[in-house]
């Protein structure tokens, strides 16, 4: 049986993981800041995994499953939303491949576009 190492590393509030996994967190945006967002809601993914999001141009801003009852109202619409947005970079193990996802923390919606 394969062994897998695990290395934590916390540099300026930096989290760097490195298991015998396929993806990994590597970086989270440190002190993120309370921004406006106008997109589409949309549910993408594959059931079971499956995400609620707000996306705005190329980016898909992730809704928490604590406030999906609301968004669900707007699928397939425009809406403005306030939020904290927090990023997590994650990586393959050997530093090939790296997607950026962004999480809404504390949304709210402010009206309808």
């Amino acid at each position: 049986m394969a062994s897998k190492r695990l290395v934590a590393t916390f540099a300026w509030s930096t989290l760097v993981l490195i298991t015998g996994g396929a993806w990994l967190p590597a970086l989270a945006s440190a002190e993120p800041e309370r921004v406006e967002i106008t997109g589409v809601v949309r549910r993408v993914g594959s059931e079971p995994l499956t995400d609620l999001v707000v996306t705005h141009g190329d980016v898909d801003y992730i809704v928490p499953d604590d406030a999906e009852r609301v968004f669900e109202e707007y699928l397939g619409t425009s809406i403005r939303v306030t939020a904290t947005v927090r990023q997590e970079e994650l990586q393959t193990v050997d530093g090939s491949f790296t997607v950026v996802r962004h999480y809404l923390v504390d949304p709210v919606v402010l009206k309808e576009e």
